[in-house]
């Protein structure tokens, strides 16, 4: 098993526990939403395309804008993205 980094801890600054296979959604997810090119950078070295586009299409907490880019750089139908759906998007009050 591999170990967060100490420099992702931060984005965990909601937990003590990290597990980066248990959580691996969560753990994707936060930094999709708040990394920059190095924490992105190591979420594409330790996370499979198929963990990180499982996120991309389930994640109800993604924001339009980091779904579109995920949703073009892995080639993925709209319609399969969950925070892109418009019956979800009428859903949530924070589009």
């Amino acid at each position: 098993m591999f170990e967060l980094p100490e420099e992702l801890k931060p984005f965990f600054w909601d937990t003590n526990d990290v597990n980066p296979i248990k959580h691996k959604f969560a753990i994707i997810e936060r930094l999709m939403k708040f990394g920059t090119h190095r924490e992105i950078k190591w979420m594409l070295g330790n996370y499979t395309q198929d963990d990180i586009i499982e996120v991309v299409k389930k994640s109800r907490s993604i924001d339009k804008i980091t779904a579109n880019f995920w949703m073009i750089y892995y080639k993925l139908d709209e319609k399969d993205i969950l925070c892109l759906n418009r019956s979800y998007q009428n859903e949530c009050f924070y589009n």
